[in-house]
């Protein structure tokens, strides 16, 4: 049985970049305004908070919705709107750099590991955590190389990066397993949800970006922006709510998302920015490969037989067609 195509629409990436935004500061409101009523004195834990965890839950159901119905094709970001990407990338790059060699010096000078929680030191620690400085280090350099070229070629194109992009890939891989590692397993699955679903997101997004930038293999304009906005809704999210439940009550913060840092924000926004400038890109794209009625209708150009066999040649056979 042949499989049905979607429709395409060509006003789902605005569409979904509009959602993703809304529902990130929706989700942020939930989560602030909710989580100190589910604190339980007693145990000292959080309940869970089942509305945010619905509302997050029920965007990326639409964002994923959106994905199968937009502008299939790759797309690549205009020159209007490169500088605005490369200077996205450039800072996203910069603020992981910053926020990897601060960590590194802090364990390698006073022994303090990246997250809140303490774990056993054994040989498996120590190489994740090396990995994960490495793998951040590079991972900032490949991003900020990546900008510097999208700057000084005006636009993105197929090949602009090759197995360096693999780098921040690698950090969020490694990042993960840290975290089932050393902060899964002291902290309830209640309060870790979205810190889970930030690092799963970082990690998709950062491995469909890097086919991106280096144009392997088939990377649909839907399933960018959906991956982009679901990173986005995760990364901001959590690094919002840390940052104004610290002001708002400091006992809480750190049980919202002990995990997210300005590392989270940074590479939240420049999936938030880069899927902003996909998306116009996407507009324009589809405004110039549709043709309306209105300009067929208007075309009265007379119709010349001797034509006919232009209409039929392939995109690779001019030369070997007959009439």
């Amino acid at each position: 049985m042949r499989k049905k195509k979607a429709t395409v629409w060509h006003w789902t990436p605005r569409a979904m970049l509009i959602l993703g935004g809304v529902m990130t500061a929706v989700t942020v409101l939930l989560r602030v305004l909710l989580l100190p009523l589910l604190h339980d004195g007693e145990t000292g834990r959080f309940q869970t908070n089942y509305v945010a965890i619905a509302v997050s839950a029920v965007t990326v159901l639409a964002l994923v919705y959106l994905a199968r119905h937009t502008y299939r094709p790759r797309v690549d970001i205009a020159p209007d709107h490169s500088l605005f990407t490369a200077v996205a990338a450039i800072g996203a790059g910069a603020v992981l750099g910053i926020w990897t060699g601060y960590h590194a010096v802090q364990w390698l000078l006073d022994g303090i590991m990246p997250l809140p929680v303490q774990v056993r030191v054994t040989t498996l620690t120590l190489v994740l955590l090396y990995a994960m400085f490495a793998f951040g280090l590079l991972g900032a350099i490949g991003m900020i190389v990546w900008g510097f070229q999208v700057a000084a070629e005006s636009g993105t194109r197929r090949g602009m990066a090759s197995w360096w992009m693999l780098a921040p890939v690698m950090w969020a891989w490694f990042r993960l397993v840290w975290f089932e590692m050393a902060y899964s397993n002291s902290v309830g699955w209640t309060e870790k949800f979205f810190d889970f679903l930030m690092v799963i997101a970082q990690l998709l997004f950062l491995f469909k970006f890097a086919r991106f930038a280096s144009g392997i293999g088939k990377v649909t304009t839907g399933g960018m922006l959906a991956y982009g906005m679901v990173t986005a809704l995760f990364s901001l999210s959590g690094a919002l709510t840390r940052v104004i439940l610290y002001f708002y009550g400091g006992a809480q913060a750190h049980a919202a998302s002990r995990l997210a840092g300005i590392a989270d924000f940074a590479i939240g926004a420049f999936a938030f920015a880069f899927c902003w400038a996909l998306s116009l890109a996407c507009k324009r794209a589809s405004l110039d490969a549709v043709v309306t009625e209105e300009e067929l209708a208007d075309d009265d150009t007379p119709y010349d037989p001797s034509l006919e066999p232009l209409l039929v040649l392939d995109d690779g056979d001019e030369g070997n067609s007959q009439p």
